[in-house]
């Protein structure tokens, strides 16, 4: 999609919720403007709206929220190179997103519960990275396991015959990464 034309709709976006009071919508507007700048390498620009996010869900006690945003934190360290501040960021979000209680009925606990069980798959995916990164394979591979058991549980409990595609091309990518690595060894 066109890159102006998404950022306008986020910035009108936080708008709307600043003037409404919503500081949920709020603090889920600055998660995706900081989104939007981490998936177009803005990484100096997305630190401060996700720095929002998780300021706003913190002081909401938002967990989930907080998991989220600690992810794409994750994401946003280790992209600048700092796998330390990246490691820290993505286990909180696992420890945030474990006590992350549903409220509401059936059908929002159901759906809280998947949209849960995505983050926690994509923290784990992101955390192998780290450990990729980090030279450490073993855990690297154990943590991507975490990921592809999530995802797989996902998959089978909503039918979501795509996901477990996403689950192959990752895992796939991942063990190309380590043959070349032993390849280039040689």
């Amino acid at each position: 999609g066109d890159f102006a034309q998404a950022k306008n709709h986020f910035e009108e976006k936080l708008r709307l919720h600043r003037e409404a009071g919503d500081r949920r919508g709020e603090a889920r507007a600055y998660l995706d403007s900081g989104r939007l700048y981490l998936n177009q390498g803005e990484w100096e620009i997305a630190e401060e709206p996700l720095s929002l996010a998780l300021t706003i869900f913190r002081e909401m006690g938002d967990r989930l929220g907080e998991a989220e945003t600690l992810m794409h934190l994750g994401i946003l360290h280790r992209q600048k190179g700092n796998l330390d501040e990246a490691m820290d960021d993505l286990l909180t979000s696992l420890r945030r997103g474990r006590y992350a209680g549903p409220a509401g009925r059936e059908k929002e606990k159901f759906r809280f519960g998947i949209t849960n069980k995505r983050i926690t798959a994509e923290a784990f995916y992101q955390l192998a990275l780290v450990y990729e990164d980090y030279g450490n394979y073993k855990k690297a591979k154990t943590t991507l396991h975490k990921s592809e058991t999530t995802l797989t549980d996902i998959a089978v409990t909503v039918g979501d015959f795509w996901e477990l595609a996403k689950i192959n091309n990752r895992s796939a990518a991942f063990y190309v990464r380590m043959a070349q690595r032993v390849l280039d060894k040689e």
